[in-house]
């Protein structure tokens, strides 16, 4: 059975090695995990708030600002979808490489050269499910997030599985982990409550490639017992 502190251990003198690319890759890996439910939820909140003020302007400015607000919403979803899932495939990749050498800012960009249809597809619809489970049950969504958090490893190694495949491998690698993965999340809410005393710096320039380099060393502890 793996070890939380044996884990973090690797995944802090990983990240420490290659610390700069490190930072980059963990900042961005911060802002495209679970971008989807994001993106979905923000915009739900704002089309409710732009729908009671609009009742408010001229006929003609709302029509325009309504249009403006659906192309928003469109390009927003584009690029969660289309560029937001594959980087986050290369993000992990990236500190996978890592966490068995030194690995270059490239890893980044190798799931766009390399099915990067099949990528798409598969983090498109791995977002989705995630979104209904959890806006129609809370906890199962929670534990489908679980289950499901291997896909983007998977698809780092493996390119052109199957959507379906991918969801169910993840969630055959953390059955009976799930929990003990919980209580390792936790482990982090220091350092996440240090970063926003200090405005994110902390979270931007540790915390973020800490914990991305830690979850690398988590799945590739999980598939070395599966």
């Amino acid at each position: 059975m793996w070890n939380r502190t044996e884990l973090k251990l690797k995944g802090r003198k990983a990240f420490r090695s290659n610390y700069w690319p490190s930072v980059l890759v963990g900042f961005l890996l911060a802002l495209t995990s679970g971008s989807m439910v994001t993106t979905a939820s923000m915009s739900q909140q704002s089309g409710d708030q732009t729908g009671y003020s609009l009742y408010q302007l001229p006929p003609g400015l709302a029509a325009f600002i309504a249009s403006f607000a659906v192309v928003l919403l469109v390009a927003g979803l584009a690029i969660s979808i289309f560029v937001f899932g594959p980087l986050q495939v290369g993000c992990s990749r990236f500190f996978l490489v890592n966490a068995l050498q030194k690995a270059d800012l490239k890893e980044l960009g190798v799931p766009f050269n390399r099915s990067y249809i099949n990528t798409v597809k598969v983090m498109f619809f791995t977002g989705l499910f995630e979104a209904l489970w959890t806006l129609l049950f809370i906890i199962p969504g929670i534990i489908k997030m679980y289950a499901w958090r291997f896909v983007p490893y998977i698809l780092a190694e493996k390119p052109d599985i199957d959507q379906k495949e991918a969801r169910e491998l993840s969630a055959a690698m953390m059955n009976g982990h799930k929990w003990n993965a919980f209580l390792y999340d936790l482990s982090f809410i220091g350092w996440y409550f240090l970063g926003g005393l200090t405005l994110g710096l902390v979270n931007l320039f540790y915390t973020h490639p800490y914990k991305g380099a830690s979850d690398a060393e988590l799945y590739l502890a999980i598939r070395t017992q599966s």
